[in-house]
């Protein structure tokens, strides 16, 4: 399991436009000599105000946008579709599975180590399977070793697949997941949502966290 953040913008822009509608307030983030998005004390008094409300009052949440890469099992893969179901890239299940140059592994799938002798039982049916689909050309024949691939595929296969979250989508996430019992899989991605730019003040806050806090 691995997850990879490549690229994170919308601070400025996201931020700016909390504003356009209030003639005679304006932020005070900016951008350092670094370059960076320094996030004000008035605007994050603004922002944390909006998110006690809801995030259809906090709009400004779907501006700030996350690239990132992940790798998880197909279970994990089903959860998050409850949360983002499209602007992902991505090799097809199948073809990470049977098209891949080498034989599959245990290292590509999470399971329990005491059901290590099931697993690869399992890998070794897949490929023999794998082998007979490369070797022979006949379509039907193809196509009937693909189904059979895909039936015996286990949900704890790991695909990688390259995302857009939005803080909204993330906040969602988060609220949800530290609330209730966490796989080892969620437990990874909380930790790596934690590791985000204003992830305390945006994604992790809540209203008893700013009551908690007394520079709020």
């Amino acid at each position: 399991m691995r997850i990879e953040t490549l690229q994170i913008a919308g601070f400025e822009p996201a931020i700016n436009g909390i504003f356009y509608p209030l003639t005679k307030k304006r932020s005070d983030s900016y951008i350092n000599e670094e370059g960076e998005f320094i996030l004000g004390v008035r605007d994050r008094e603004l922002t944390q105000s909006l998110l006690t409300l809801d995030l259809k009052q906090a709009k400004f949440m779907n501006q700030i946008i996350v690239w990132v890469t992940i790798t998880m099992p197909i279970y994990w893969w089903n959860e998050l579709s409850k949360y983002k179901q499209d602007f992902e890239n991505s090799c097809s299940t199948f073809k990470a599975s049977i098209f891949q140059p080498e034989p599959l592994c245990l290292e590509q799938f999470s399971y329990d180590i005491k059901d290590e002798p099931l697993m690869r039982g399992i890998i070794e049916a897949l490929n023999e399977i794998r082998l007979e689909w490369s070797t022979t050309e006949n379509i039907k024949e193809k196509i009937s070793l693909a189904r059979k691939a895909k039936t015996l595929l286990p949900e704890g296969f790991l695909q990688t697949k390259i995302i857009i979250l939005t803080y909204a989508e993330l906040r969602t996430i988060y609220q949800y997941y530290c609330k209730h019992q966490s796989t080892p899989e969620w437990k990874k991605m909380l930790t790596w949502i934690e590791t985000l730019p204003y992830a305390e003040d945006l994604i992790i806050f809540n209203e008893s966290s700013r009551n908690s806090n007394t520079d709020y």
